[in-house]
């Protein structure tokens, strides 16, 4: 990431640098990390053992210090990634609202996209949102905001897409996909793990009536 996209970062995740910072680093990349946590204990139990003439036993021994470190770290990820992820989701929000300066009443929705998993971890190992921002005129699509979970790295860009409601052919959801097709045939897809039922029924309400 860039020096530039760094400082743009750290201005965007107000609410989730407050979160992060209740997190314990070394348990948090224990619970993520069990091919290097176990495997580690083993290594470290043979290495101290060969100082004392039994690196099978201690080594035998590491073995469930690893496992035990790993579980340790499960639960701290379990304990705190909802709160890390939702203030993620929350900055990722209201960064994509005061991009814009759209007159009248406005809302926000979330497009909700997660990926890969670990063992015994709850958490996804990756959160890209969309966020949706309806207006009286027009739609705006802010979708360059990404977490990655194990890393803690966050970053929310500064691009949105807009379209009014008159450029809009249709919007509909085929699993996993948002789908908006303009009116000159152009069909664009925004990826979300749910379908966005209260998104979806707004913006085609918004439609309906602007070509009523």
């Amino acid at each position: 990431m860039s020096s530039t996209d760094s400082e743009r970062t750290s201005r965007s995740t107000e609410e989730f640098n407050r979160e992060a910072k209740n997190v314990s680093r070394p348990l948090w990349f224990l619970g993520w990390n069990p091919k290097f946590t176990i495997p580690g204990g083993i290594v470290l139990g043979a290495i101290i053992g060969t100082q004392f003439g039994g690196p099978f036993l201690l080594g035998f021994l590491g073995l469930f210090v690893g496992i035990g470190g790993w579980y340790a770290g499960t639960r701290e990820v379990n304990a705190k990634y909802k709160d890390v992820r939702d203030g993620f989701l929350t900055d990722a929000r209201n960064a994509a609202g005061g991009m814009l300066g759209m007159g009248g009443e406005v809302n926000t929705y979330t497009l909700e996209r997660e990926s890969g998993s670990a063992p015994l971890v709850e958490s996804h190992r990756e959160y890209t949102p969309i966020s949706l921002i309806i207006g009286e005129s027009s739609v705006a699509i802010h979708d360059e905001a990404e977490l990655e979970m194990p890393t803690l790295d966050a970053y929310i860009g500064e691009s949105t897409q807009e379209f009014y409601y008159d450029q809009i052919g249709s919007v509909n959801y085929d699993e996993p996909h948002l789908q908006l097709k303009t009116s000159d045939g152009e069909l664009l897809q925004f990826a979300s793990s749910r379908r966005p039922d209260d998104a979806l029924y707004e913006l085609q309400e918004r439609i309906r009536e602007h070509k009523s």
